[in-house]
C-alpha cells in the first residue's frame, strides 16, 4: 500500500482511521474499525503510521480535540460554582418530606460531569411488613476549592514565590552563611575568602533601602574629648 500523495485528500476509510486513532491511540484496532481487513490490520497500521499525510491529519485532529485554555477555565468555573442542588429533590412520603438524590432530571443530566464518584450501599431493614431491601446512594462532587485554586493560578493571581535554593531559604548576610554557600557550590577552601569578598563587594554596590518596619538609626556622635 503506497503512501498518500502529497496534498491529495484522504479516502473515507483513511479519514475514519484518523478519527478513531486520534481518540484511542490504538492503531491496529482503528484500522479494523475503519473497515480494513483484520488479517492485514497490523501491516496496514504500520504503513499508516509512516504516511506523512495521515500523520499530519492525526496531529490536526488531535489539536482540534484538545481542550483549550478558555474551555479549561469554563469547566473549572462550573466545578467551582457547583452544588448538590442539581442532583437533589424533595419528595413527600408517609412520614413527611425527604430529600433524595435524583440523577435522571434534565438539570442533573446536564451536570453529570461535576460528579467525581457515585457510591451505593445495600442493606436489609426489618419492618412490620417484613424485611425490606434499602439502597442508599451517595455522590461526591469534584472539589470546588481546588477548581478555584486552579483558576487563580491560570489567571496569575498568586504572587510569584522566590526561594533561594543555594542557602535552603536562609539569609546570606553573615560570613558564616557565605562560607556554607561556598561549600554547597563546591568552591575550594582556599577560594572561600575571595568568594566572600566578592559577594560583600557586590552587596556594597546595591542601593540601600530603608525598611518601613525598621526605624532609621544614626551613628552616635563622637565623644567629647
Amino acid at each position: 500500500m503506497s503512501s498518500s500523495a502529497s496534498g491529495a485528500p484522504l479516502s473515507r476509510r483513511k479519514k475514519r482511521f484518523v478519527d478513531l486513532f486520534a481518540e484511542s491511540g490504538q492503531a491496529v484496532a482503528s484500522v479494523e474499525k475503519a473497515g480494513y481487513s483484520p488479517r492485514r490490520s497490523a501491516e496496514i497500521a504500520k504503513e499508516f503510521l509512516k504516511d506523512p499525510a495521515i500523520i499530519a491529519a492525526v496531529e490536526q485532529r488531535t489539536r482540534l480535540a484538545s481542550i483549550t485554555r478558555p474551555e479549561a477555565l469554563m469547566r473549572l468555573t462550573q466545578i467551582g460554582r457547583s452544588s448538590m442542588q442539581s442532583f437533589l429533590e424533595v419528595v413527600t412520603t408517609p412520614t413527611g418530606e425527604q430529600v433524595r438524590i435524583n440523577l435522571t432530571t434534565e438539570e442533573a443530566q446536564e451536570n453529570l460531569h461535576l460528579i467525581k464518584s457515585v457510591t451505593q450501599q445495600r442493606y436489609t431493614m426489618q419492618t412490620a411488613d417484613g424485611p425490606v431491601e434499602v439502597v442508599e446512594t451517595g455522590i461526591e462532587l469534584h472539589c470546588a476549592m481546588t477548581a478555584i485554586d486552579y483558576i487563580l493560578r491560570l489567571l496569575g493571581e498568586y504572587p510569584a514565590q522566590k526561594v533561594d535554593y543555594t542557602t535552603n531559604g536562609q539569609s546570606i548576610n553573615t560570613i558564616l552563611d557565605l562560607g556554607r554557600v561556598a561549600q554547597q557550590l563546591g568552591i575550594a577552601d582556599q577560594d572561600v575568602a575571595r568568594f566572600v569578598m566578592a559577594v560583600n563587594a557586590a552587596v556594597q554596590t546595591l542601593p540601600s533601602e530603608s525598611s518601613p518596619d525598621t526605624p532609621e538609626t544614626t551613628a552616635p556622635a563622637a565623644a567629647a574629648a
